[in-house]
């Protein structure tokens, strides 16, 4: 049997519908595997992972078509011939760096001063509350560190445009 040309993108959609079918046939697998003997389970165990299998099996084939595709695939980005596979590492990477600086703990300015009240030991021995300035530095202020972000986010919607161009005129 021949196999069907597909886009990247449908044959993306379609391994995400297999997971899905492979994730049922093995769930009622899993609840007929054991069973009073008197009472036959809803699904036959054997006929279930057979599907599972065979499920798994196209989902493979699939799979390896879209890793060639995006391996040899390739067009220009930002003045260098990419692949598909490049820029689908790249994405991952660009979302992270997003993540990254989202995660940070910034101040408003990078030169901040902060005033606490402490205890501090007299020299006859008794306490005082008094006030401490505390001088903090901050390497990536919060107006920069958003304008970091969106251009990051400026950069993943430019490559992930390119990509999902590819996929939709590459076939595997």
């Amino acid at each position: 049997m021949a196999e069907k040309e597909l886009t990247i993108a449908q044959a993306l959609r379609r391994v995400k519908d297999i997971k899905g079918k492979i994730a049922k046939h093995t769930h009622n697998a899993q609840a007929c595997v054991s069973h009073r003997s008197k009472d036959a389970p809803a699904y036959a165990f054997g006929h279930e992972m057979e599907q599972a299998e065979s499920l798994v099996a196209e989902m493979i084939d699939l799979q390896t078509r879209i890793g060639v595709a995006n391996a040899q695939t390739a067009f220009d980005y930002e003045g260098k011939r990419r692949t598909l596979l490049w820029s689908t590492k790249k994405l991952a990477e660009i979302k992270g760096a997003i993540a990254l600086h989202e995660g940070f703990v910034v101040r408003a300015q990078d030169k901040t001063l902060e005033e606490e009240f402490e205890w501090v030991r007299k020299e006859d021995g008794s306490s005082a509350h008094v006030k401490v300035a505390t001088e903090w530095t901050c390497h990536l202020p919060e107006a920069k560190r958003a304008e970091r972000v969106a251009a990051l986010q400026a950069k993943f919607a430019e490559l992930n445009d390119l990509v999902e161009t590819m996929n939709h005129r590459t076939t595997v």
